[in-house]
């Protein structure tokens, strides 16, 4: 697994954790949004995929629907900060509908490698 996806509206988070996982071998793309993502996706499917639950036009969720609908066999790795409408509690929604993994924000450079390995690992 080398080809890694960030979807997230934050461009301070995309930069982080393209920089985490750029040093540790990665080839990491970025998408501001779900719509954006899903395109970037289609033209060069990842991996993994990292994607951030409140974004505008196409939020997380969404997003997450729709890749596993098109992509059965994508892993997802959904992450929040718990965002203005509410708690973490839709991480666990991300992982009901189809996420593979969740983290939650903030986080550091060994939590986010732990989840990107956890993640790769699951079967597909």
């Amino acid at each position: 697994m080398k080809h890694v996806l960030v979807i997230d509206d934050d461009r301070s988070t995309c930069d982080l954790i393209k920089h985490y996982l750029e040093s540790q071998g990665f080839e990491v793309e970025t998408a501001p949004d779900g719509r954006e993502g899903i395109r970037r996706y289609h033209d060069h499917p990842a991996d993994l995929v990292i994607v951030d639950i409140f974004m505008p036009h196409k939020d997380g969720i969404e997003t997450i629907i729709d890749l596993r609908s098109q992509s059965p066999e994508a892993r997802i790795l959904a992450i929040s900060g718990g965002g203005d409408m509410g708690g973490m509690e839709y991480l666990d929604y991300a992982r009901v509908l189809g996420a593979t993994n969740t983290l939650a924000k903030p986080f550091d450079r060994s939590s986010l490698i732990r989840a990107v390995t956890s993640t790769a690992s699951h079967a597909a």
